[in-house]
């Protein structure tokens, strides 16, 4: 410890008194390890109020967590019981008309067709050859149309989707195909076990990928592949036409597309994922994931 002293003489010059001012210099030294522990024990006083804080917010905090997470949780098992029941409702509906078309329209139709058909052979016959050839062309004008509806009935609902199984019905799909002079193939992995709902969201969105690329692409070979990807179910549909351009037409879909834009939001409302690469002249490939449910 150093002590320094100084003096200094003042005059008072109203009440002419003379004292002296006296100036010190203090010094003092410490150990140094003294100084490190008394740092060390501020730090550990910081230390300990941070924690004690942290713990604080953290007590608040995570009871407001958990309830979040819950609500999270009974929001997606709801949103996943509601699309389910939407799904089901959609289909027992197809079904529904797919029923009544079949049972009632088709089969009067084909009635009137024969009936038709048996006219202008017995015009013919009778030697009224203009009014059997008119008669004729209206049977097979009534037999056309009634290939379309049955075509129109399996867009409806597929009847051997459930009870023959995705490979099937998407065999029995590509056969009503419009005629494109595409060579068409379609790969299912075996042993392939799907619920109703995401059977029949991988079978909506292949009809829509084909039957686009059948219509639109001019393509040479149009290819669908389903197969396991981890904890989700693949599907990939591939051709070499002449490709488009994903952002226009998915922000402003022609009449042939809109079907691009339906499968998009079925996709996503099911919690799949749905992705397009193409561009013109390079063909297109649609790739969907659908998460498995396993539990």
């Amino acid at each position: 410890m150093v002590v320094k002293a100084g003096s200094v003489l003042e005059d008072d010059d109203q009440q002419g008194v003379a004292h002296f001012v006296e100036h010190l210099l203090f010094e003092t030294y410490l150990r140094y390890d003294h100084v490190i522990t008394r740092s060390q024990q501020t730090m550990g006083t910081l230390t300990s109020i941070a924690i004690g804080a942290f713990l604080l917010i953290l007590s608040v905090q995570m009871p407001l967590s958990w309830l979040m997470i819950g609500r999270l949780r009974r929001g997606e098992r709801q949103r996943h019981e509601l699309l389910a029941k939407a799904l089901g409702a959609s289909a027992e509906e197809r079904r529904r008309i797919a029923g009544t078309l079949h049972d009632a329209v088709v089969q009067d139709l084909a009635a009137v067709s024969f009936m038709v058909a048996g006219s202008a052979s017995q015009a013919r016959e009778a030697g009224d050859g203009q009014l059997g050839q008119e008669l004729e062309v209206a049977s097979e004008t009534l037999r056309s149309n009634i290939r379309k509806l049955r075509t129109l009935l399996v867009d409806i609902y597929p009847p051997n989707l459930r009870s023959a199984g995705l490979a099937n019905a998407l065999t029995d799909l590509v056969a009503t195909l419009p005629a494109s002079g595409a060579t068409v193939s379609v790969v299912t992995e075996p042993d392939l076990q799907l619920s109703h709902e995401a059977e029949a969201l991988v079978y909506g969105v292949a009809q829509e990928c084909l039957r686009n690329a059948a219509r639109h692409a001019r393509a040479s070979t149009i290819d669908a592949e389903i197969s396991r990807a981890g904890r989700a179910v693949r599907l990939e549909v591939s051709d070499d036409g002449v490709g488009f351009d994903p952002g226009l037409v998915l922000a402003r879909p022609a009449d042939g597309h809109l079907g691009v834009r339906l499968i998009r939001d079925l996709a996503a409302d099911y919690g799949a994922s749905l992705a397009v690469r193409s561009r013109p002249g390079a063909g297109t490939r649609w790739r969907m994931e659908v998460p498995l449910d396993e539990r």
